[in-house]
């Protein structure tokens, strides 16, 4: 009796230990309160380029007891592993192949694992575990912990500690605080990082809200937190972001009707949108004005020019990975040179894929991602509950904020939500048990 209580604690001791380490390391990688750490900390200068090491350590150490399975879901993902090779196979024609493969973080830039290969593939670890370990349901509980202290915290330092929550309320300033005094930044180094999770965490509650009944208040809570995060970081793409995909969960819904009801809707919505899309085309400067923006997109088009230019001097396999942005040092400087703001990414997606992997890297994401859309479709009509909506959801949330922002094959948070996506559908019998 008393062995079998001391192994029934032992086991709960370990799955809280579990659920602890999964919530940190994805707060590690939100890159939450990261940015806020004191620079002249020497510790904090050692312990977080070893956070990456740490949490790829345990989560080993957590996989090998299943690790037959594990590999059973892997082995049938080949576009994926295909990309990741591309990647690392970029090490050996990158302009600068020690940053390719790995450069450290850095406390002042508030960058997480680092840049590089190594984080990228440190980071797959992890997304693999998290996503064979524990099923949709699951993931569901865990990431609520992580949107729910990222937006508490967020609204603290923005209220208690404006220093760190405020853009341009410290005593140094750099060119982006003065450009943006007074929006919040919360947890995050910038504002479009505040904006962008806290459009993925409404998104996010929202779906949650429907799952089931139990603490609906709290999830409508985090739902209108997130909302009000966005109105104050002044992230115009982060709302329109949000509306847009508010707008299209009625249209994934109807995606479980019967195909004689569904196939007149889409072909509705794909008029309705045709016709939206005339009208701002038509009427491009008036609507960007109302939304406080110019007709270059706060600089961007100028950019995009520049980066295509650069993309076209190496098409097919690019500067290596993630090596083009290395400031007056690399290929960037050109770039620098036109751009006088001193851009540290193309602020898209696609483009800066482009410039990592050229062609055949490009190639490869989006006919995958294009597969796995189709997939995240036909699990929209294999589950019943509302977390079915989560894959189509959160990868439709990837294209829009790639629009402006550079985010598709990096070691970060949204990398580890598509690995998570893509790898949860394989695993049927798991998952569709519990929708």
């Amino acid at each position: 009796m008393v062995l079998s209580m001391k192994h029934q604690n032992c086991v709960v001791f370990q799955r809280l230990a579990e659920k602890i380490f999964v919530i940190s390391a994805l707060l590690f990688y939100t890159g939450a309160l990261l940015p806020h750490l004191p620079l002249d900390n020497s510790v904090n200068r050692i312990i977080v380029p070893l956070l990456p090491f740490i949490i790829q350590a345990v989560t080993t150490c957590l996989i090998i007891p299943k690790w037959k399975e594990v590999v059973q879901i892997l082995i049938k993902e080949r576009l994926l592993w295909f990309l990741l090779l591309v990647a690392l196979f970029s090490v050996f024609y990158s302009d600068d192949p020690m940053y390719t493969l790995y450069h450290p973080t850095s406390v002042e830039s508030g960058s997480g694992p680092g840049v590089g290969v190594l984080p990228l593939f440190q980071t797959t670890l992890f997304g693999v575990y998290f996503s064979t370990r524990h099923s949709i349901k699951k993931q569901f509980q865990l990431l609520a912990w992580v949107f729910g202290i990222t937006v508490l915290l967020s609204i603290v330092l923005g209220l208690a500690l404006p220093r760190y929550g405020l853009m341009g309320a410290s005593s140094v300033l750099n060119s982006e605080d003065k450009a943006h005094i007074g929006a919040w930044q919360g947890v995050y180094g910038h504002k479009n990082q505040l904006g962008s999770n806290m459009a993925l965490s409404a998104l996010f509650f929202l779906l949650f809200t429907s799952t089931s009944r139990k603490h609906r208040w709290i999830k409508w809570v985090g739902f209108i937190l997130s909302v009000t995060l966005i109105l104050l970081s002044t992230s115009k793409t982060a709302l329109v972001v949000l509306l847009t995909l508010v707008s299209l969960l009625p249209l994934y819904k109807a995606l479980r009707w019967n195909y004689t009801l569904a196939l007149p809707l889409l072909i509705t919505v794909l008029l309705t949108a045709g016709v939206v899309g005339s009208i701002f085309v038509n009427n491009a400067e008036t609507i960007l004005e109302l939304l406080g923006r110019d007709a270059t997109l706060s600089g961007r088009t100028g950019l995009w020019d520049a980066v295509l230019s650069k993309i076209s001097e190496r098409p097919w396999l690019g500067y290596g990975y993630q090596a083009f942005w290395r400031g007056w040092d690399g290929e960037s400087a050109d770039v620098w040179r036109v751009e006088l703001w001193g851009p540290g990414s193309a602020h898209n997606g696609f483009l800066e894929l482009g410039l990592d992997l050229g062609l055949l890297g490009l190639s490869v994401f989006v006919l995958s991602f294009v597969y796995y859309y189709f997939r995240a479709i036909t699990w929209i009509r294999l589950t019943k509950n509302t977390d079915g909506l989560w894959p189509v959801a959160y990868l439709t949330f990837m294209i829009l904020s790639n629009m402006t922002e550079a985010g598709l094959v990096r070691p970060d948070f949204n990398w580890l939500l598509y690995l998570s996506i893509i790898l949860s559908m394989h695993n049927r019998a798991k998952n569709l048990a519990e929708t």
